[in-house]
């Protein structure tokens, strides 16, 4: 495993506190939360969320996608700016439980 530099440590605790703590708010129970030099990742929250387990309703749904923002939300508040531009797979998450949202819904997302 790589080292990380101090900084960078703190930047990712922030980011997966964040998830941590939008889990907390919403009774979703976080197991852990690491920070390590992985393939393309320096931290990670165990949430034991629904997404992709079960169907979900949309008040779940929209918790999910809190969760899954929360740690690029943390960065832009506390740090000032993102991080690491994309979240790592934050977005990707986020996406995918966007869409589900959308299909139970019928609700699309307007850009302009």
């Amino acid at each position: 495993m790589a080292l990380i530099a101090q900084t960078e440590q703190k930047n990712v605790a922030y980011h997966e506190a964040g998830h941590a703590v939008i889990s907390w708010y919403y009774n979703i129970r976080c197991v852990g939360v690491s920070i390590s030099k992985e393939q393309d990742s320096f931290g990670a929250a165990q949430i034991l969320g629904l997404f992709g387990k079960v169907p979900l309703k949309t008040h779940q749904l929209e918790r999910e996608l809190d969760i899954a923002m929360a740690g690029v939300a943390a960065e832009e508040r506390i740090i000032g700016k993102k991080i690491r531009g994309w979240g790592g797979n934050d977005y990707i998450n986020a996406v995918k439980i966007a869409a589900q949202w959308s299909e139970q819904t019928g609700k699309t997302f307007d850009y302009d």
